[in-house]
């Protein structure tokens, strides 16, 4: 409980005016007012359970006062990241599955639903440093290049060490891709993905699932069905 008032507290102290005002004057800047919109984009990461959806079977007699909610037996988290230009357009997204190494096991024998996805994997689900490095450099570089190699580039991203690290700060340098971070504990109120496209996003996918339950409410929802339903979100 202690923590979870510490998280709370950071969150609404960091989403000050003091804080949050400031911020938008780089928005302002002469360099940032010359970049497209076409050329803006906010990138944002987030993971679900493989196995929650939101229309599983409830089980239980009328005489008892909880019941349970059957759900698949999967509950491997799978991260994912996201990006979106100031217009609209949604480049590919990279699937971060928790193993050591991408399986071909894993996978649907047609890809073609999945055409330009990237897919990776770490030891818990969860971005790392050289993930990071890695979407920068398979998805949103080559994807979001420019007609006028002299053209600058805007990133919107959240503030976490795996974008700050001097790899991908440098990588952004070389293909003039300015960076604009949000202020730490903001992302609830300031995070584009995160409060218009994130939410229905899962809403979607936990809905596709529950359905998947239903019609095969024995199936242990691995990561085919993960990737169908994400895909169906």
């Amino acid at each position: 409980v202690q923590k979870s008032r510490s998280i709370d507290s950071q969150r609404v102290n960091g989403a000050s005016v003091e804080v949050i005002r400031p911020w938008f004057r780089y928005l302002q800047l002469p360099e940032i007012q010359r970049v497209k919109p076409a050329n803006r984009h906010n990138m944002d990461e987030a993971g679900l359970l493989e196995g929650a959806g939101s229309n599983g079977l409830v089980l239980g007699g009328s005489e008892k006062r909880s019941v349970r909610k059957k759900q698949p037996g999967s509950r491997t988290w799978t991260s994912f990241i996201e990006c979106i230009s100031t217009q609209g357009h949604a480049l590919p997204l990279l699937v971060i599955f928790k193993g050591k190494t991408v399986q071909q096991q894993w996978f649907p024998v047609d890809l073609s639903q999945f055409r330009g996805w990237q897919f990776t994997a770490t030891e818990n689900g969860w971005i790392t440093d050289q993930t990071a490095l890695e979407w920068l450099e398979k998805v949103f570089i080559p994807n979001t290049a420019p007609e006028d190699p002299s053209e600058h580039r805007l990133l919107v991203i959240d503030g976490y060490g795996s974008h700050t690290t001097t790899d991908f700060m440098f990588q952004c340098f070389s293909y003039r891709i300015y960076l604009l971070f949000l202020p730490p504990y903001t992302s609830h109120v300031l995070q584009p993905l995160d409060l218009a496209v994130f939410s229905s996003l899962k809403s979607a996918y936990r809905k596709e699932l529950g359905f998947l339950t239903q019609l095969t409410d024995s199936t242990v929802v691995g990561k085919r069905n993960f990737l169908a339903c994400y895909q169906k979100a």
